[in-house]
């Protein structure tokens, strides 16, 4: 990679970051361990290029299992036998190769390295936890695009993918906790069981939509964009600072 893309990469890290600090700054109860944070940065930067190969190894599956309903020319094109062939290979593409696998592996870092760490005491930790564990997923995502598409795509990212990423951090975070505090509860079995599967599953969706609005939506992408990320900006700040103000230690059964 050459120097410029390298620092073109890293400058357009700058939104993301900003979200990043702003959940730092919003943890009002107690501050988290920083070797805690930073080593789950490490871990979503590790994790990033196996679950990005992951991903790819999985589309080409999907490819092949419809290969009699799909036909690419020599520009990539892609065209399809049926509506319903486009629909079912467009929807695993974008909502299990390009959001399920990614998100899962972040998640399993949540399970075995936070669920039971003793810092984890707050309700508020949990978006803490998953926006650094986003952020350095993308700090490692975002380097590798410039290295290999160059450094024109680095300014849609900046902009899109990567705020939309620390965006699913905050959502897996925020289920998370909701699965944390029910785990607190003699009868929050249930309770725990849907909240971590929904953060899971929310995140993965959200990254799903985002994918196939970006390269399956046809003539209507950029507006549809605009209003995706427009809402899910707001409810991601809504989110912030409401669990900020109502953050709470765990024994305190209640959020909302």
């Amino acid at each position: 990679m050459n120097g410029n893309v390298l620092v073109i990469s890293l400058i357009s890290l700058i939104p993301a970051a900003l979200i990043v600090v702003c959940t730092f700054v919003l943890d009002r109860l107690e501050r988290e361990p920083l070797s805690l944070l930073l080593f789950l940065a490490a871990a979503g930067a590790v994790i990033c290029i196996p679950l990005q190969k992951a991903g790819g190894v999985l589309a080409g599956s999907v490819d092949r299992m419809m290969a009699d309903q799909i036909r690419h020319d020599l520009t990539g094109i892609i065209t399809y036998e049926s509506q319903t062939a486009q629909t079912l290979h467009q929807g695993l593409i974008s909502m299990v190769c390009m959001g399920l696998v990614p998100e899962f592996g972040k998640w399993l870092v949540l399970i075995i390295f936070v669920w039971n760490n003793v810092a984890y005491d707050c309700f508020f930790d949990g978006i803490v936890y998953g926006s650094f564990l986003a952020f350095g997923s993308a700090v490692c995502e975002n380097i590798v695009y410039g290295a290999r598409i160059g450094w024109d795509t680095l300014a849609l990212r900046a902009v899109v993918y990567l705020p939309a990423e620390i965006m699913a951090g905050i959502v897996m975070g925020l289920f998370f906790s909701f699965a944390r505090e029910a785990a607190c509860s003699s009868e929050g079995n249930a309770l725990r069981r849907w909240m971590l599967a929904a953060a899971l599953l929310v995140p993965a969706i959200l990254d799903g939509a985002l994918y196939w609005i970006r390269n399956f939506s046809g003539g209507t992408s950029d507006l549809t964009l605009i209003i995706f990320m427009t809402v899910y900006s707001i409810v991601s700040v809504v989110i912030l600072l409401t669990a900020s103000t109502r953050d709470h230690c765990f024994s305190d059964m209640r959020l909302f």
